[in-house]
């Protein structure tokens, strides 16, 4: 019994230090805009702001969109990706991608929030080229 509490004890350290641990990192850097953004005490929000506040609620929006559409059964053709669906591997990154640049959009408004602009890249790069999906209609480019 006491070799097997070890075993799992083992195996529950390396779910944490090989997933977990930086899927936090990951998440950590990707939410710079949220955490930076909040430092300033009452900061004065501009035409930035407000912009980035827009696509923010567009970002929602689109992602809502987007799991909508996934949510039917997928279209054997594969002719149905059209515009920003052929750039990005699912249709609700978009929405993903909008919601994070408005949010640094936002925090840009104060001085350490234009700092957090390392998430947004990171994001975009992420979903853009690394991430993988298993969307059969997407078989030609490995998605």
């Amino acid at each position: 019994e006491a070799q097997a509490a070890r075993r799992g004890w083992s195996r529950d350290r390396t779910r944490l230090l090989l997933f977990f641990l930086p899927q936090g990192a990951l998440a950590w850097l990707a939410s710079t805009p949220a955490q930076l953004g909040q430092v300033d005490f009452l900061p004065a929000v501009g035409w930035v702001g407000w912009t980035g506040a827009v696509l923010a609620v567009a970002g929602i929006g689109l992602e809502g969109l987007g799991s909508l559409r996934l949510a039917k059964r997928p279209s054997a053709d594969p002719s149905s990706f059209r515009g920003a669906r052929l750039w990005l591997r699912r249709p609700d990154y978009l929405g993903d991608l909008a919601v994070w640049w408005g949010l640094f959009l936002i925090a840009a408004e104060t001085g350490a929030g234009r700092a957090s602009v390392l998430g947004p890249i990171f994001l975009t790069v992420l979903l853009a080229r690394w991430a993988k999906t298993e969307n059969p209609r997407r078989v030609s480019d490995g998605g």
